[in-house]
């Protein structure tokens, strides 16, 4: 399932995972999922994959070993807090590497075509 709750608000999309995870209980499949949602992911999943850049690949692979059945009450455990931030570290880390990617390209540009116009469009998105 590719971001099946992407487009829906926060409380359809809660109702939406409570769902999935009583038919997923009920069937017992194993069901792939992608969400760019680190708290979903957490919510839902029994492992989460996070993907590395350039070129794409497993960076990661964190275990949620927090019991079943699950609920949107699940996000306020400590348990789960800590498996968010182990996996939202783990992403930043890549975020940063994209970052530093997309700012040497942006001074490429900037040396081959100087122009204002470019330097302060990206400035204040890359400083540090």
């Amino acid at each position: 399932m590719d971001e099946p709750f992407g487009a829906v608000d926060a409380q359809t999309r809660i109702i939406l995972q409570e769902m999935l995870l009583k038919i997923w209980a009920k069937v017992g499949i194993t069901i792939v999922f992608v969400t760019h949602d680190i708290e979903e992911a957490v919510l839902l999943a029994d492992r989460i994959v996070v993907m590395g850049v350039n070129p794409g690949h497993i960076k990661q692979i964190f275990d949620v070993p927090l019991q079943r059945p699950r609920s949107a009450e699940s996000t306020f455990l400590d348990e789960f807090r800590d498996i968010k931030l182990k996996v939202l570290m783990s992403i930043r880390e890549e975020t940063d590497k994209l970052m530093l990617s997309i700012w040497s390209l942006i001074r490429v540009i900037n040396i081959i075509h100087p122009s204002e116009h470019h330097f302060c469009l990206f400035q204040g998105v890359f400083e540090k």
